[in-house]
């Protein structure tokens, strides 16, 4: 009877209906002396799927007090015939070594009385203790959305608990520094507004947004029409309008060719929105003059003496390169690679640089442009070349370093030897992304290996960078697999076009799939592997050969050629003494470069080697996968540098104008906005203004690292 009211009680809190089931059913007959009584409060039943493995002759009983109720939701329901009753003297006490304790998710409030007491009574954990792997909680990388609903999480913690850590610099290959100076704390990219980036032109000139004017185009009229004609054409705009919205107007005007042109091209430029048209009526030349009827009237001509590419300055907020170029080019219904620029710059900044597109207004970029979020254009102006990558000579940057605790000798001593000693030229955590489990660079390194599907399960991998439309299709397509459903419940993005390649080519175990993909996304997968093996030669060199040139090391001479040092080649260095370091070179590892002459060509092997891979496999049978390489400096020395101490109080406020701020307010200072953070009263903090010039791939958050020696943090601000 006491089993029956517990099986009725239970039928209760579920809240589902329950067949009669009698005693005998239920369990085993238990003699009366060995059955426990069953009052009306509830017992809290754990199962495998609740607390870890806890044999059953080993489970203790739980105190009354701490037994809180269970709903339907907490407890899953287990088959009355598999639920024994198990004597109250056969179940001894639980110590918190054998029930590690399990955090309550933030946000969760206990639904009762006896739930909050159970939770709160909970025994700590010992050290030697390690939780369930599904318990485990890592942390994600910064720029990740932190609103994943419980759900998700849920389908996540059967994965790698390390599935979505950030990258620790040594993951890929940053270890060394140049400098023996102390360093200082400090932290960068609290605010995006901290990190400004100035393009360095070929000319060696700062893209700055000054002006949204339009450039004003300077006619040359000529006087080529009589009165008469004269007062003939001015009747298309008067007597005429009527007529012309639906037929047109008829000019005489004779044999002679050239005057036939020169009107032509009068009624162009007098008149935009009219085409012109040489006839035959009644055996006498005539010009036929008609409204422009939709696309005629947008192709109309391009002045001659007017540049072909419209070049003008992008000033962004927040913004990355590629994103601000997709949206200008969908305002304008055009493709983004109609749109040509030196190199992209980072979204977690604020950056100005120079974009070209082939005869386009400069009114119509600067229309739709004032209407994307964090996008700004000017300084307008036409050329007959468009910009390529590359053309830029480098970047400006000025750095805002909040936090900074150190003493002025050594913040002074650090920045001395960044000026004369310089970093190494690594490449920056940014550049190896986020890609699923791991960095881009393990896509590109199973593209090299042809291995399509590993490829395609590492970019659709949920990771913490998703935003939360991507991260919730990525679960289904891995749940249900499929593609087509996935992708139309997507808008944009590299993996809704990787997901419609898999739909239209019958899974994702074939090269098709991946072409889906952008040429240049495709191309970027394996130059991040590139930049991998770069970083570990780097430090490898450094540390078998330490800060000074070495005999087979390579060089970079003045013509731009690359030389051995020691080499039997015409220019060869025959001393490493006679080099600087600053000339020596790593080679980009592809099929078409030169090794050094030392022990780190033999590494670079190793490192392949290690992956399956050969220097031959850079060759790739799919031309958009071939790696030829190139030369990169072992170390930069920047230019410029120089810095400046500040005080302010509240870290929300910007300490930096940019050029949209001084464009809208050009009476506003530089020290006007810093004496304006720190008019508020509070404990007064230290920063520094940091400014510098680097060549073009060069990164300013190793500059910083070696500033420092690794002690700033930079954050991925939001």
């Amino acid at each position: 009877e006491p089993v029956a009211k517990k099986l009725r009680s239970d039928a209760d809190v579920n809240g589902e209906a329950k067949p009669e089931v009698t005693t005998a059913e239920a369990e085993p007959e238990v003699p009366a002396e060995a059955r426990p009584d069953v009052t009306a409060e509830v017992r809290l039943e754990v199962t495998a799927e609740v607390r870890p493995e806890v044999p059953v002759e080993g489970r203790p009983e739980v105190p009354a007090e701490a037994k809180p109720e269970v709903t339907a939701e907490a407890r899953p329901e287990v088959p009355v015939e598999g639920r024994p009753e198990v004597p109250a003297e056969a179940k001894p006490e639980v110590t918190a070594e054998a029930r590690p304790e399990v955090p309550a998710e933030p946000g969760v409030k206990p639904q009762s009385k006896q739930e909050e007491d159970f939770l709160s009574s909970k025994p700590e954990v010992k050290a030697d203790v390690k939780p369930d792997a599904t318990a485990v909680t890592v942390a994600k990388n910064a720029d990740a959305d932190a609103d994943v609903d419980n759900e998700d999480a849920d389908e996540e913690s059967d994965e790698d608990p390390l599935a979505h850590r950030p990258f620790a610099e040594a993951d890929v290959g940053i270890e060394t520094y140049l400098g023996s100076h102390p360093g200082f704390a400090g932290a960068l990219k609290t605010n995006w507004e901290d990190f400004h980036v100035h393009e360095v032109d070929s000319a060696g000139c700062l893209a700055r947004l000054t002006n949204q004017e339009i450039p004003k185009e300077v006619k040359n009229a000529e006087d080529v029409l009589t009165s008469e004609q004269k007062q003939q054409l001015l009747k298309l705009s008067l007597d005429n309008c009527a007529k012309l919205l639906n037929d047109e107007v008829v000019i005489e005007c004779g044999e002679d060719k050239e005057w036939r042109t020169k009107l032509h091209k009068c009624i162009k430029a007098q008149f935009p929105a009219l085409c012109s048209n040489t006839a035959e009526r009644n055996g006498v030349k005539v010009i036929l003059v008609k409204q422009k009827r939709g696309s005629e009237q947008e192709r109309r001509e391009w002045p001659k003496d007017r540049g072909a590419y419209c070049h003008f300055v992008m000033h962004l907020h927040g913004k990355g390169t590629l994103n601000a170029i997709d949206n200008i080019a969908r305002g304008m219904r055009m493709k983004p690679s109609h749109f040509a620029y030196c190199g992209t710059k980072d979204k977690r900044a604020v950056t100005s640089q120079w974009v070209s597109v082939h005869k386009v207004e400069a009114a119509r970029i600067k229309s739709v442009a004032n209407r994307i979020s964090g996008v700004s254009v000017g300084n307008f102006c036409y050329k007959q070349n468009p910009l390529r990558l590359g053309d830029h000579l480098g970047n400006e940057f000025s750095l805002i370093i909040r936090d900074v605790q150190a003493s002025s000798e050594d913040i002074a001593s650090s920045v001395a030897s960044l000026k004369s000693a310089g970093f190494v030229n690594y490449f920056g955590l940014q550049r190896f992304g986020q890609s699923g489990n791991g960095g881009t660079f393990e896509v590109g390194r199973a593209l090299l290996r042809c291995q399509w599907s590993l490829a395609i399960d590492r970019i659709l991998e949920p990771c913490g960078a998703d935003n939360p439309t991507a991260r919730r299709w990525k679960l289904a397509y891995k749940k249900d697999g499929d593609a087509a459903t996935c992708a139309a419940k997507m808008r944009t993005g590299l993996e809704r076009s990787l997901l419609l390649g898999i739909a239209r080519n019958g899974g994702q175990a074939n090269l098709s799939a991946l072409q889906a993909l952008p040429r240049n996304m495709l191309q970027l997968f394996g130059h991040s592997y590139q930049s991998l093996l770069w970083n570990r030669l780097a430090t490898a060199r450094l540390k078998l050969y330490g800060p000074k040139p070495a005999l087979g090391d390579l060089v970079q001479l003045p013509d731009g050629s690359i030389r051995e040092i020691g080499g039997d080649q015409p220019g060869c260095p025959a001393d490493p003494d006679s080099c600087e370091l600053a000339s020596v070179v790593l080679p980009l590892p592809g099929f078409d470069v030169r090794l050094p002459g030392n022990a780190i060509a033999d590494a670079l092997r190793d490192m392949l080697a290690e992956d399956g891979l050969t220097l031959a496999d850079l060759r790739h049978r799919v031309k958009d996968l071939s790696l030829p390489g190139s030369y990169r400096p072992l170390i930069v020395r920047p230019q410029g540098v120089s810095y400046s101490l500040l005080r302010y109080t509240d870290p929300r406020l910007p300490l930096l104008l940019s050029d949209r701020d001084l464009l809208n307010k050009p009476d506003q200072q530089q020290h006007q906005l810093i004496a304006s953070s720190s008019e508020e009263t509070g404990d007064l903090k230290s920063a520094i203004l940091l400014r510098m010039r680097l060549p073009k791939s060069a990164y300013a958050t190793m500059a910083v690292r070696e500033l420092s020696r690794g002690q700033i943090s930079v954050l991925s601000c939001r």
